[in-house]
């Protein structure tokens, strides 16, 4: 007997379905990737408009201080457009500060750019005032060379001297905001001297910092830094003292005063033998004649941050007053006096920093720079300036 057998055949269509399955599966892929680089694009187009409204609104921060600086009575402007191919407008709001210049300004300045589905804001907060920061060094001299050369005081020929450091001085420095200072834990050799004519350094003496000298270096000495001969003049602001001066100033021998927080106007300084001038709190102290100091003299106190004296800083080159001291003197304090030459004798210590027209330190002294002057401003009449720490970035708003 004979069997019929079938026989087997592969399933009809499964190419086809399997086809069908792999195009949809590439379809979907490809659908995700077109939505995932769309996405891509718009946050890399929201990215640079959030870049560019944060640049818009830095720049309406520069353009509020020109035009301050063009006139005071600058309020703000509004939705302002900032060159011709930008994107975008800003808001700039100008209200009164009161920062220590009285003059300050708080600058608001809100950049908006429209995008897809909202807008791109970025703002930013800045204070100005009319202030400098001139504290940077141990010593500076703000005068020209050529304009002084024989020395009454002294009887020297200072032609080459507008700093001079007779033998066996030493400038360095420490930091007052980490304590007094101390040769082992609180020292350093930041102590930078400089002037804008010559800098003169006798033997025996140490400058433990750079010296930067408009013209000429004459070193018999030690440095432990750089050397610079030739540089390009420093700007020192011609300061006004505020209205007219209360007489002298004056402390008798062995005498003590102190000066409560807050700014002071005299004609002259005049602290005989062992008088001792202290402060309560912070104070300026503004002394348009000039200052008498006798020996062992104490002024001031740690910290040096506390007492700011301002000697007459306004005229020409040849307008200027006098700091004499004796020998023994202790001076905590930052002294600007941009048109006042200053003679300290022998065995002075400072713990501060000095800007003044000429200087002439003699032997045993030393002069230590406080770091933390460098943060220390000094109020001044012309162009504004934005104010150390007080920049602020917020962004985005919405």
């Amino acid at each position: 007997m004979c069997t019929f057998g079938i026989a087997s055949r592969p399933p009809r269509g499964a190419a086809l379905v399997i086809a069908l399955l792999v195009t949809a599966v590439l379809l979907l892929a490809g659908l995700s990737f077109l939505t995932i680089s769309s996405t891509e694009r718009m946050i890399a187009i929201n990215e640079r408009h959030s870049a560019q409204a944060l640049l818009l609104a830095e720049a309406a921060i520069h353009r509020a201080i020109a035009r301050l600086n063009a006139s005071s009575s600058y309020g703000g402007e509004t939705n302002v457009t900032l060159g011709t191919n930008t994107p975008g407008t800003v808001t700039i709001g100008v209200s009164a500060s009161s920062l220590s210049c009285g003059a300050g300004k708080d600058l608001v300045a809100t950049a908006s750019i429209p995008v897809a589905g909202g807008t791109a804001q970025a703002v930013i907060q800045a204070s100005v005032d009319t202030v400098a920061y001139p504290f940077r060094w141990a010593l500076y001299s703000t005068l020209a060379n050529g304009v002084v050369s024989w020395d009454d005081m002294v009887g020297e020929n200072r032609t080459n001297g507008e700093v001079w450091l007779k033998s066996g001085v030493t400038v360095e420095s420490f930091d007052s905001a980490g304590g007094a200072f101390n040769d082992v834990t609180n020292h350093g050799e930041r102590g930078d001297i400089g002037a804008n004519g010559d800098v003169k350094v006798d033997g025996v003496s140490t400058v433990k910092g750079n010296i930067t000298a408009g013209d000429d270096i004459y070193l018999g000495g030690t440095v432990t830094g750089r050397q610079t001969s030739n540089a390009p003049a420093e700007p020192f602001p011609a300061l006004a003292p505020p209205g007219s001066p209360s007489g002298d100033l004056y402390v008798a021998a062995g005498g003590s005063r102190t000066l409560n927080a807050g700014t002071y106007h005299y004609r002259d300084l005049i602290l005989e033998d062992a008088a001792s001038l202290q402060t309560n709190g912070v104070v300026t102290l503004y002394i348009s004649g000039n200052a008498w100091i006798g020996d062992n003299v104490t002024i001031g106190a740690h910290p040096g941050t506390n007492l700011r004296i301002i000697l007459r800083s306004q005229g020409d080159d040849y307008t200027y007053s006098l700091w004499w001291s004796g020998s023994g003197l202790r001076l905590y304090a930052s002294v600007y006096g941009r048109n006042t030459d200053v003679y300290f004798w022998t065995n002075t210590q400072v713990y501060g920093s000095l800007l003044v027209r000429t200087a002439y330190v003699e032997s045993g002294s030393y002069i230590r720079y406080d770091r933390a002057m460098a943060e220390q401003s000094i109020c001044r009449s012309g162009r504004y300036t934005i104010r150390r720490g007080s920049w602020r970035e917020i962004r985005p708003v919405s």
